[in-house]
């Protein structure tokens, strides 16, 4: 998901990169509730007729799915800014709060986009003095397409104000 939020004129602005993540942790848990109470009222019935093992294997994989849910929700919960401003371009990776954070000075950073990345996608590099930055790469195809005409945007007004 991409937010643009404008800065102080045509050449600034804010994006906010976000994986897509259509339930959430909520609906995860509605989700893992749901399958819980299904496969326990199975396992607890198998209980009654001898079949003891089968509520432990419940049991197991009921954790297993609560481990698995939990991570991808906790991957679905991270986010990417780019601050662009007339000075300097600020990225900033991580969950909650910026786990790590790189900023550039804007006239000497590049837009490189590099065929064939991950999964054989267009892939979006912010390189500045040799340092290089991947921004949106779990972005899918139309969002990924939106980032790159904002940024192709933002760097046209750029070189019409302040050249």
């Amino acid at each position: 998901m991409l937010d643009v939020v404008p800065g102080e004129n045509a050449a600034c602005a804010r994006l906010i990169l976000q994986p897509n993540n259509s339930a959430g942790w909520k609906g995860n848990r509605v989700f893992l509730f749901a399958v819980g109470g299904v496969a326990l009222t199975i396992s607890i019935a198998f209980s009654f007729f001898g079949a003891l093992p089968v509520l432990a294997f419940c049991g197991l994989e009921l954790a297993l799915l609560a481990g698995m849910l939990r991570a991808v929700s906790k991957r679905c919960a991270s986010q990417e800014v780019i601050l662009i401003t007339p000075l300097e371009v600020c990225i900033e990776k991580g969950m909650a709060q910026p786990e790590r954070t790189w900023t550039f000075p804007r006239w000497y950073t590049r837009i490189v986009l590099v065929e064939g990345g991950r999964n054989g996608h267009l892939c979006v590099v912010f390189v500045c003095k040799g340092e290089e930055v991947e921004v949106g790469a779990w972005l899918a195809d139309g969002d990924r397409k939106a980032l790159i005409a904002t940024l192709r945007s933002l760097v046209a007004h750029y070189q019409h104000l302040y050249h």
